[in-house]
Parts: structure tokens; sequence; C-alpha cells
């Protein structure tokens, strides 16, 4: 069967085609006809090109104040950056001086231990010496203490004496020695006595006398004829100026030892022991120091002042 085909378009026929207008009712978007004039309307508006440029200045503005900050603070850094360099250098200096300070003190501090051991050892030394010295020292004085009282062994110390007259001399103590010589019935002659004096004190009227016999033994026997004779009577009754045959008001008149000033001291610190802790005797017998609690017990010697702290331990 025989086929029947159409000529082809011609070339006219295709651009008319093209360019026909399409009808008002093909598939559009449905617009309507005021939004569509308004909405061009609205872009060629003056306002709307104004806000645009000012949206694009503003950004041009903050782009620029943005870089402008930027700079400064690199600025701000590097100053900064600058001075923190300064201050640690200043730092580092002030660290090596002080060290430097440090070392200078650790040497100062090492000499001055240095010397300061050097010290000890010396105070150390001087110290043991002054012991050694201190014990020589004790030894001496206790040898020159015996020769002293070798030297009064045979010498009695008579207190509160006044003065016989005016001008005194060695003759007049004689005399009243010899009188409390018959008062005590024992005989002392003036070839009895070696020397006798009185001792220079501040109270001129009463120095002590002292009387240096030429035996111990007559010292002896003169100290025991007073303790006979003062025993047992009244206080106005014991050896005073009326046996001396001394003229003037009564005066008690006392005789002892003549002792060596550190004995005396001794002497009175004991008596002053006896009256505190009860002792009811206390003497001194050539030189020597007693103590004793009653009548019939044994008597301490006293020698040194610890002496008498080791018998108040003991009470």
């Amino acid at each position: 069967m025989p086929l029947s085909r159409s000529p082809p378009e011609q070339a006219s026929d295709k651009t008319t085609k093209l360019h026909k207008p399409k009808p008002k009712n093909a598939l559009q978007p449905h617009l309507e006809p005021d939004t569509a004039v308004n909405t061009s309307e609205d872009e060629d508006r003056p306002s709307s090109r104004s806000e645009r440029a000012k949206r694009r200045l503003e950004s041009t503005i903050d782009a620029g104040n943005i870089q402008s900050a930027v700079a400064e603070m690199r600025v701000l850094f590097a100053d900064m950056s600058t001075k923190h360099e300064e201050q640690f250098g200043s730092l580092q200096a002030s660290i090596v001086s002080f060290k430097s300070d440090m070392s200078d003190l650790a040497g100062s501090i090492e000499y001055v231990m240095q010397k300061y051991d050097a010290f000890q050892d010396k105070i150390a030394k001087l110290e043991s010496e002054r012991a050694d010295n201190l014990k020589q020292i004790q030894v001496l004085e206790s040898r020159v203490e015996l020769q002293e009282r070798k030297s009064r062994r045979s010498c009695v110390e008579l207190r509160n004496v006044p003065k016989l007259k005016q001008t005194e001399n060695k003759t007049h103590l004689c005399n009243m020695m010899s009188n409390l010589g018959s008062a005590l019935d024992i005989n002392i002659q003036e070839q009895d006595i070696s020397d006798i004096y009185r001792v220079i004190t501040k109270s001129e009227s009463t120095n002590p006398i002292v009387v240096e016999f030429v035996s111990s033994l007559k010292k002896e026997a003169l100290i025991d004829s007073i303790r006979k004779f003062n025993k047992g009577k009244k206080k106005e009754d014991k050896l005073n100026t009326r046996h001396a045959k001394i003229e003037g008001a009564l005066r008690p008149v006392f005789v002892s030892e003549s002792l060596t000033q550190r004995a005396k001291h001794l002497f009175y610190l004991a008596r002053d022991f006896a009256k505190t802790q009860g002792f009811a005797y206390c003497w001194s017998s050539n030189g020597n120091i007693y103590l004793r609690k009653k009548e019939n017990m044994p008597f301490v010697r006293v020698i040194h002042e610890t002496d008498l702290e080791k018998l108040k331990e003991k009470q």
C-alpha cells in the first residue's frame, strides 16, 4: 500500500511557529496585574538604590575599620613586646646582679664562719687556761692564808676598847694588858708581848687592838682564862673596861684570836649560820672555825662557805 508523506516544513514556518504569541491563558504563573507592576516599579525607585549603596558603603567602612584596628593592635603588640623585652632584660640583669651579690654574701658568710670557729677555739682554749689559772690562784691563796694564820698564831684581838689617852702609845697599851691579866689571874708582862698596836678603821675611837705575844702558849692561856672568867656571869659582870682600869663609861671588852680577812668573813658567816640553824656553839681556834650543834656532840670544822651550804642541806 503506497505511503503518503507530508512535505517538510519550511524555515519560515518554524520561525513563525517560534514567534507565535502564546495565548493569555497558557500555563504561566498567575500574577495579579497590580503586583507585577508594583515590583517593577519598586526596583526602579531611588530609595531602594540608596539603601543598596548604603549597605555597600557600610561594608566598605567596616572592612576599613577592621584593617585599621588590626594595624593598631599590631602596633600595640609591638610596643608591648618591646617593653616586655626591656623589662625581661632588666630582670635578667637584676638576677645576674643578685646572683653575684649572693655569691659574695656566701663568701662573706663562709669567711665569718671560719673566723667564728677560730674564735670558738680560742675561747675554749682561754676558758681552759682560765680554769687552770683559777685552780692555781686557789692553791696560792691557800698557801698565803696558811702563812698568814701561822704569823697570827700567837696574836689576839681586843675590840671595843676606847682610847686610853689623847696621845696613846705602846707603853699605855702594854699597861692595859697587864691590868687585864691581873683581873684574869694571869701574869702578863711587857716582855711577854712582841708587838701591840691599833688597827686603823673608820671609827678611830674604838679601833681594834692587836697583841702579838712572844709565845702562842701565852695567847692560849689568855683566851682560856677569859672563857672561864665570863662563863656563867651576867653581861655587865663579864670582862669590861673596868677590869682594864680604863676610865669612862663601862664597856664590854671582847677578846678573840686575830684572824685573817678571809677567816673573819668565814667566822661571820658561821656565827650567822649558827643563829639561824640552831647551833649552840661557834668558835675559832688557831685560825680555824668550828661549829657544834649541842654540848657533847661532835664538832664540825668549817673550811669554806660551801661547808655551810652542805650543813644546811643536811638539816
